[in-house]
């Protein structure tokens, strides 16, 4: 079957990737899922017949196959690196170059923790989220407390001078399991090409998120 042809794309076939099939095989019954890795050992794991798999690194993947007119409904990252930045930076070729992002930047943001290539994570979670955490809007599920924030709007509503922000965000499709639809990939890649100078890519839910720097010629 063409990748197309799949429903959800669930790039990265390790833990958290074999729990959104588990997850998705329940919530979602029938969607027809496809799971990507590199790692036949990782593939080898996915419960039979719960899912298609495909070997092939996960970016290259999504860069090969992603197409705005004929795809999945979803793509859902369980990468332990920033998808949507890695697909990003190739689409943009050689006119981009990753650059650090600014300290200052995230210094009033949540929990900032350095990630690779500059970037950092955030979270407004100083704890251990439940793994079916339905991120209601106005309270925290783990605390009972009203929201300290949203990231993904916090995110692209916050300036830097020289830097403009982009978020994608990541939206539920069942408790505690997030992804974004194809378009949303595309969006960014359209007003990354409207940027001159430097910017800013992340993907954020209410909660947690991870952005790095991108210095465009």
């Amino acid at each position: 079957m063409k990748a197309g042809s799949f429903d959800i794309w669930i790039i990265g076939g390790g833990r958290f990737g074999r729990r959104a099939v588990d997850v998705l095989s329940r919530a979602r019954p029938r969607a027809r899922l496809l799971i990507v890795d590199h790692d036949r050992a990782a593939l080898n794991e996915v419960y039979p017949g719960s899912a298609e798999t495909r070997l092939a690194d996960g970016v290259d993947f999504l860069v090969r196959n992603l197409e705005p007119e004929h795809g999945p409904e979803w793509v859902i990252p369980c990468t332990p690196f920033h998808l949507a930045y890695r697909w990003l930076r190739i689409r943009l070729g050689p006119r981009a170059e990753p650059i650090d992002v600014p300290a200052g930047f995230v210094e009033s943001l949540p929990h900032p923790l350095p990630a690779d290539q500059g970037g950092y994570y955030l979270s407004y979670a100083d704890f251990l989220c439940p793994p079916d955490c339905p991120e209601p809007a106005d309270i925290c599920t783990y605390t009972g407390l009203p929201r300290l924030g949203t990231l993904f709007r916090d995110l692209a509503e916050k300036t830097w001078p020289g830097c403009t922000s982009l978020v994608v965000r990541s939206r539920q499709l069942a408790p505690g399991l997030g992804g974004y639809r194809p378009l949303d990939l595309f969006d960014l890649e359209n007003r990354a090409l409207t940027v001159q100078g430097k910017i800013l890519v992340a993907t954020a839910c209410r909660c947690h998120g991870v952005i790095h720097g991108l210095a465009l010629r």
